[in-house]
């Protein structure tokens, strides 16, 4: 047995088709209760765990081992984790409500902090014995909105045995904190979130991702999709509430068992309502259940209807959904290259695939401009600079026919100072046309907005950031979020993710939540995907490197995509997770990393890749 309270059943789903192999691993019949991170071994992703109900003559360490694995079981009734409490604490029970995930399995010993070795026997006289769970906590999760929250925090939680009359152990009083999950376990119950969508609350409108969190997912991809609707349909939290809106009306749910039906490419959702929606409403549902569906769960879909009350209420088929893409903001499958400044202070061009860089044509061609970081439209048509020094803000055509013309934003830093702290930061276009970059002084920063990027700049209240300082931002395609990378009084950079909200001509980041807060000295950060940024940091004691971070702050398996090369500074992703991540290392120059391969040189010189936006 693994533990003693589950058993992992190998999975493989083939065609809908699970194909199961069962097997198991032997526990110590006494002793310690032993953390077991069923996620070390890479098949165990797709395994399914089947709860196991305790052994008679099980002695007390083994029930609380028993019970906290059959909480990460499949078994979402419960049914078998009862049988390891007493009377009294069965009719208590509720299933969790949150779920706490720590660094590593919870170290569980007994409350007395005297750890019991693995073949230790228990007292046979005591008919009470009390266990510490601890360990370093960093985020929760939601159990009814799968919502990840991070948070950094010691965990600390006691669980009570007691011996029955029948001479068995069981628990009376269960830990706190719901399901408590080291970060392999989280990722082999939950894999990957699955991205929710809702529409902007800014004109005109557009699709933004959610990521939630939903169990058995390779297992029973069926009820995983259900949830995730079901998730969509309840609404959004958080930062979302802030930025958008669903096309729900409030109060919707799901019609009962069967309410959510995939078949032959056709998505069938019914639902409960208290007043039929509008065509148009209707329509927009339909959108919010498409992109749910179809992103997160790779579902190729032909069409979605939506039903109520025994009657279609809309369908909306591929074509129709075509409008609702987040694809129409990124264009990153139109425009599949990437850009930056070469040793020479040119504007150099360079395709995702095989292809060599080209100078671009217009102002930044010939290296006469001095500059020191771009930021290239999403339909490359404008291109913003900053100059050398980053004292002067430039926004230009691209083209042989542009020209620099007049600064767009002076910085109102001291001149002379360290251009890698003080002065403007790199730019970042919006996928509505809008520039926005930050100034950074002695007495703070200041974030600015351009409308098309040729209006004056705008002031944008950031209320959230106190005296700490934005030295990078890149703000998301759909114009609502935007990644800053902060730096506090003695220097420490974090990562933070900022909802954009708009009041008449007041614009403001609110709320501003640091994400990822494992992560140390932020050095950079780019948009690689509809809820995911790639950055450069460390975690803990470790080497900078570039990785993935979730915009909810958990960082995934795979993110770890460690530079052969040392001295990363930068890094460009695309919202196209089919291209190339580009960064520039101090050894190799310009470097890339295409999906699948390793990272290849592209030029010996340059700085500030950049993909449009």
């Amino acid at each position: 047995m693994n533990g003693r309270g589950v058993r992992l059943v190998q999975g493989i789903v083939l065609a809908s088709v699970g194909v199961v192999l069962a097997g198991c691993v032997g526990m110590p019949d006494s002793g310690g209760v032993s953390a077991v991170d069923k996620a070390d071994k890479p098949g165990d992703r797709w395994a399914r765990t089947v709860p196991v109900p305790p052994k008679k003559g099980d002695g007390a360490s083994q029930i609380v081992a028993g019970y906290l694995e059959t909480l990460r079981s499949d078994d979402l009734n419960y049914t078998t984790t009862r049988q390891y409490l007493t009377a009294e604490a069965r009719e208590a029970f509720e299933p969790p409500t949150e779920t706490t995930v720590l660094t590593s399995a919870p170290d569980t010993r007994e409350a007395d902090d005297v750890p019991r070795g693995d073949h230790a026997p228990e007292p046979k006289d005591s008919g009470v014995m009390k266990f510490r769970l601890s360990g370093h906590q960093i985020a929760t999760l939601d159990a009814e909105t799968g919502a990840y929250r991070p948070g950094v925090q010691e965990y600390e939680s006691f669980v009570e045995v007691v011996k029955e009359k029948s001479g068995e152990w069981r628990i009376s009083r269960v830990p706190g904190g719901g399901l408590v999950l080291s970060t392999k376990e989280f990722k082999r119950t939950y894999q990957e979130p699955v991205n929710t969508y809702y529409f902007t609350k800014r004109e005109p409108e557009a699709l933004v991702a959610s990521p939630v969190y939903v169990r058995d997912q390779q297992v029973n991809p069926a009820a995983a999709t259900t949830m995730a609707v079901a998730a969509l349909v309840r609404g959004q939290g958080g930062m979302m509430a802030e930025i958008a809106r669903s096309a729900f009306p409030a109060n919707t749910t799901l019609a009962g068992r069967g309410a959510v039906v995939l078949e032959d490419q056709k998505l069938t959702v019914r639902l409960r309502l208290k007043t039929p929606p509008d065509r148009l409403t209707c329509r927009k549902m339909a959108a919010q259940l498409w992109y749910t569906v179809q992103n997160g769960f790779a579902a190729r879909l032909s069409e979605v209807a939506v039903r109520a009350g025994g009657s279609q209420l809309c369908v909306l088929t591929e074509d129709a959904a075509g409008q609702y893409a987040t694809e129409r903001l990124t264009r990153a499958d139109e425009h599949p290259r990437y850009y930056y400044i070469d040793d020479e202070q040119r504007l150099m061009r360079v395709p995702a695939g095989d292809g060599e860089a080209a100078v671009v044509s217009g102002p930044f061609q010939d290296g006469k401009a001095k500059i020191q970081s771009v930021a290239v439209s999403r339909d490359e048509e404008q291109v913003a600079a900053v100059a050398a020094g980053g004292g002067v803000l430039y926004s230009t055509g691209l083209g042989s026919s542009a020209v620099l013309g007049k600064p767009l934003l002076r910085s109102q830093a001291a001149p002379g100072g360290d251009p890698a702290v003080s002065g403007l930061t790199a730019p970042s276009w919006d996928g509505h046309g809008d520039l926005w970059v930050a100034d950074r002084t002695a007495a703070g920063s200041v974030l600015y907005w351009s409308d098309g990027g040729t209006a004056v700049p705008r002031v944008v209240e950031v209320p959230g950031l106190g005296g700490d300082r934005i030295q990078a931002l890149r703000v998301a395609a759909e114009g609502a979020r935007i990644a800053l990378v902060v730096a506090d009084a003695d220097g420490g950079r974090r990562l933070m993710l900022g909802g954009i909200t708009r009041s008449g001509d007041r614009l403001r980041v609110q709320p501003l939540t640091e994400i990822a807060p494992q992560l140390e000295d932020v050095q950079a950060v780019s948009w690689a995907g509809d809820s995911r940024l790639a950055v450069v940091g460390r975690v803990g004691d470790g080497v900078d490197q570039v990785m993935f971070v979730e915009t909810d702050g958990r960082l995934p398996e795979d993110r770890a995509r460690e530079l052969t090369v040392t001295g990363v500074s930068a890094v460009a992703a695309s919202e196209d997770v089919s291209m190339p991540l580009v960064a520039i290392s101090e050894q190799a120059g310009v470097v890339r990393l295409p999906v699948g391969s390793d990272w290849e040189k592209v030029a010996s010189g340059g700085v500030a890749p950049v993909y449009p936006g």
